[in-house]
């Protein structure tokens, strides 16, 4: 096996998509992820996060190149209490995961035992994890479910969430979306109470890393919520007073009743509503409003600039039946009695082929 550091900018970013997008099923959870790095690359305000990309060949070869990498890791030391690891490993004739012969079976196996080995004892020596105490213990996000055995046969596992399938908006529901939904500054009303829409802004931060119902790093959520891509994706209900009440000129004054927010990767997620204002359909009018903001950028002549370049089809030309590009989308377990009918009013349909996890685990 021979290991590559792989500088973490466009360059690199745009080949190893080039390379992962061709996976069976449509690995959008790794692409989406991928393509939301390049693109926050474009903002040479911000300065760049300490990440690391490394490539795996498994074999020593005279270029050891992006394109013909057999597995990749990227580790980040700040993204959440854990220093992150995503991983992608390459299928088919030569390096897959699932060869026919016996002796390539063995082969890959133990490339793909040996390659997860060193992305772990290489993010454990990093020198600047977010909580040094916790420095043994990985947070593995979107790992496709493929994986989880891999993982669960090195690693003594302290959490997992379980397998999530994706849900993807279905283009057909299109024009009825842009019909339906509500703007930021709406005023709306359900039963004899009254709310606006609105965007999630700074102020929100704290109260929704408080009370979401999973426990998330409060600069995780601070960076999602108020990263410059993502800001404009993110909706907020807030309740007015009364009936009559006017809208507030700071809307944050305002009792926030039901948020929806967009990953880094581009998945819907961090979806709550607080107890006392459930049963009323707001958590369905404000994951409708993020699936629009989220597919107008999508289509937007940005990223379809870069879907174009990155050969993956842009959102309106995508084939439906399957997914094939990055169009609005979560993960749920199918057997959500509440996500997965509401996502589905508002256009979504369910893919079962594409299910991830996220684990955090050490190894043995």
């Amino acid at each position: 096996m021979h290991v590559t550091p792989l500088a973490t900018d466009r360059d690199a970013f745009h080949r190893l998509i080039r390379v992962v997008r061709t996976g069976q099923p449509f690995p959008l959870a790794m692409v989406g992820f991928l393509v939301f790095h390049s693109l926050s690359l474009e903002d040479s305000s911000r300065v760049p996060a300490p990440n690391h990309l490394l490539l795996y060949h498994a074999k020593q070869a005279a270029s050891n190149s992006v394109e013909d990498a057999d597995a990749f890791a990227f580790i980040s030391t700040q993204a959440r209490q854990r220093t992150s690891i995503w991983f992608w490993f390459r299928e088919g004739p030569g390096c897959g995961l699932e060869c026919e012969s016996s002796e390539c079976k063995h082969a890959q196996r133990e490339f793909a035992e040996a390659s997860v080995k060193h992305m772990f004892s290489f993010a454990e020596k990093l020198p600047d994890p977010a909580f040094p105490d916790l420095h043994r213990q990985m947070f593995i996000n979107f790992v496709e479910d493929k994986y989880i055995p891999l993982l669960k046969r090195l690693c003594v596992v302290s959490w997992e969430c379980q397998p999530h399938n994706a849900l993807v908006f279905d283009e057909k529901h299109a024009k009825e979306l842009d019909e339906s939904v509500l703007a930021p500054g709406t005023r709306f009303v359900v039963g004899d109470e009254a709310f606006v829409m609105d965007n999630v802004r700074s102020e929100d931060v704290d109260f929704i890393t408080t009370n979401n119902k999973y426990s998330y790093y409060r600069p995780y959520i601070q960076e999602m919520a108020m990263h410059p891509i993502l800001n404009p994706l993110h909706r907020i209900i807030r309740a007015l007073p009364s009936l009559d009440a006017e809208i507030p000129s700071d809307m944050t004054t305002l009792k926030s009743c039901t948020w929806c927010l967009v990953h880094p990767g581009f998945s819907i997620g961090v979806n709550w509503t607080m107890p006392d204002f459930r049963r009323k359909g707001l958590a369905y009018i404000c994951s409708a409003a993020v699936t629009k903001s989220y597919r107008d950028f999508a289509v937007s002549s940005k990223v379809n600039t870069l879907l174009d370049a990155l050969e993956i089809p842009r959102v309106k030309e995508a084939a439906q039946d399957r997914i094939a590009t990055i169009a609005p989308h979560c993960y749920t377990q199918l057997d959500n009695p509440a996500s997965v009918p509401m996502f589905k009013k508002i256009g979504y349909r369910v893919d079962e082929k594409v299910a991830v996890d996220w684990i955090i685990a050490e190894l043995k």
